[in-house]
């Protein structure tokens, strides 16, 4: 399973003077049928960020399993946001 977590920038001029950082952003290697995972973590970036994509893919990375999107318009974004959207248990 891949986790996917994918920033964009508010502007195709700022994409090239983009930085960002990742902070306790957790992923999980392998999740077990039923079991259970928080999303945790922060993007931080030096422009408005225009959307930020969660995204679960299955082991072959072929097929999205599950996808949030959010459109913060602004610097930093907590990862945890996403965690009530996406239901790894479900998987």
């Amino acid at each position: 399973m891949l986790l996917l977590v994918f920033a964009m920038p508010l502007s195709a001029q700022a994409a090239s003077k983009v930085k960002y950082k990742k902070t306790g952003v957790t992923t999980p290697s392998a999740i077990k049928k039923g079991s259970s995972f928080s999303l945790r973590g922060t993007i931080t970036c030096n422009k408005k960020i225009k959307e930020v994509r969660v995204t679960i893919y299955n082991s072959t990375r072929k097929k999205c399993l599950q996808r949030y999107t959010a459109k913060p318009n602004r610097k930093k974004f907590s990862i945890a946001q996403a965690d009530p959207y996406i239901i790894f248990n479900r998987l």
